[in-house]
């Protein structure tokens, strides 16, 4: 590369971040396309187009260039993280799994893997994992674990996933029976699902716990 072409790139990837940091992928991801004509081996621009292509639903080209990128640098966490998630999405969380601990090996430290081998390890029923994990970063505490597994519970059902929500609701019940919003959402889970029984049973012992659950009275 002469040092004329080297400056045209510079200018060329310093307007590709600038759409990419304000968010326009659909202006960033043509010029990432012309910087890999130029640096086909460049992981790093790998990387980017892969997030461009991904934010504009082109799944298969997100996961093409993921994987470009992990052949071309497999010492950086980054792109095992994100095709960890795009994996997580297609429903395949075992595989999911094995790409989030590998983007862990490379940097233990990476907020979202952490956050997203949680979720994965929920989704594999390993529930005493995840719990293991929230405890011994010390902001979590026994009586903490029965509202992380309601939330998770509430993310599942707003995801259409009511079987995972199920789980994890009861998993909120064993933590803490005594957790009135537990035993509410799971049975708002069971009404949803015309299993009629054990919602009774679950409004039951949400209001016998919180007489006045304003919710519980109105489903009952």
């Amino acid at each position: 590369m002469s040092p004329g072409e080297g400056d045209d790139v510079r200018a060329l990837a310093e307007r590709a971040f600038a759409y990419h940091r304000e968010g326009n992928e659909a202006a960033a991801l043509p010029l990432y396309e012309q910087l890999i004509r130029i640096q086909p081996d460049s992981a790093p621009i790998r990387f980017l187009m892969a997030q461009a292509k991904g934010a504009l639903g082109d799944t298969a080209g997100e996961v093409e260039a993921l994987e470009h990128a992990i052949g071309l640098d497999p010492t950086n966490a980054g792109p095992f993280v994100r095709l960890a998630a795009v994996v997580e999405r297609s429903g395949d969380a075992e595989r999911a799994l094995q790409l989030c601990e590998r983007g862990l090996a490379l940097s233990p430290a990476h907020a979202e893997a952490r956050v997203l081998r949680l979720r994965l390890w929920g989704a594999l029923g390993r529930f005493e994992d995840v719990e293991a994990e929230l405890l011994a970063t010390g902001g979590f505490h026994e009586r903490d674990l029965a509202r992380y597994w309601v939330s998770e519970g509430i993310g599942s059902v707003e995801r259409g996933r009511p079987h995972e929500a199920e789980s994890r609701f009861r998993r909120a019940v064993a933590r803490d029976p005594n957790s009135p919003e537990a035993h509410h959402r799971l049975a708002m889970l069971m009404h949803a699902a015309h299993r009629a029984p054990e919602a009774l049973e679950a409004y039951a012992r949400a209001l016998a716990l919180a007489p006045d659950h304003p919710q519980a009275l109105s489903n009952y």
